[in-house]
């Protein structure tokens, strides 16, 4: 029978994240939470959102999304919705600039 392991999902979430050039090439990075649970995800070096694994599901936490989260039932879905947030950033930030 399978064991869950939430570290694993996030680990793998983290893995994920960091296989795609697309994701670093737009600024931002990955690494393990500072408590050793969950994956923050960073813009430059200003905090923008984390994954943390519960109840076999994985939570996102926007950084400024006011208590607002995600929720994914694979590590295939986390990374889908991390890359959706970064590009919405990025479109936020052209417009910005235009």
């Amino acid at each position: 029978m399978y064991a869950y392991n939430p570290r694993k999902l996030e680990a793998d979430v983290l893995r994920g994240l960091m296989r795609l050039p697309e994701f670093e090439l737009s600024g931002f990075t990955a690494r393990a939470g500072l408590t050793g649970c969950g994956v923050t995800v960073l813009k430059d070096r200003s905090f923008f959102g984390s994954w943390r694994a519960s109840e076999r599901t994985l939570t996102w936490t926007y950084a400024n999304g006011g208590g607002s989260v995600y929720f994914a039932q694979t590590v295939e879905q986390a990374i889908r919705h991390t890359m959706l947030m970064v590009l919405r950033s990025l479109e936020a930030q052209r417009r910005a600039a235009a």
